[in-house]
């Protein structure tokens, strides 16, 4: 009995070190898309098991890029993917947190961006930036190999 006792309570340590570990693990992952759909504009678009929605715009399928349009998950910390199946992403678009107002959109307190990313961007009107009004975001990880941030990528993000 006492065996038994001793055997639970390593299983139970070994179990909470992996659970610590995991969740301070930040390597970005290659994910796969569940399926790609075409809209009206003939853009590609998908959604990844981690709630990562990325758009392929129209006529760059060659380039082997695409960008993050959305994350609807929950996570307040999270690591972008650096791929979407054959696709390596280069971008964060403008919407990035505010596409689908209908959606739980979680606050961020740290995202880390991989190398390879490009840009991270706002649209022409400044109306919107990829991480506007983040009030909670105190840490974002931005590697060198982004040279474009939008004008207004930032806005109402107060801690960061």
């Amino acid at each position: 009995m006492r065996i038994e006792l001793i055997k639970k309570h390593i299983v139970a340590f070994s179990m909470g070190l992996v659970l610590a570990v995991s969740a301070v693990t930040t390597i970005p992952t290659n994910v796969y898309a569940l399926d790609f759909t075409q809209d009206a504009n003939g853009n590609l678009l998908a959604e990844d098991e981690e709630k990562f929605f990325y758009m392929v715009p129209a006529g760059t399928e060659m380039t082997g890029e695409c960008g993050l349009i959305l994350y609807g998950g929950n996570k307040p910390d999270i690591v972008l993917p650096k791929y979407c199946d054959n696709f390596k992403v280069t971008k964060v678009f403008s919407d990035f947190t505010s596409i689908f107002p209908l959606l739980p959109m979680k606050s961020f307190q740290t995202v880390k961006i991989p190398s390879g990313y490009k840009s991270i961007e706002s649209d022409a009107g400044g109306k919107v930036g990829a991480f506007q009004n983040q009030k909670d975001l105190y840490r974002i990880e931005i590697p060198k190999s982004v040279t474009d941030i939008g004008a207004h990528a930032f806005d109402g993000c107060d801690k960061t």
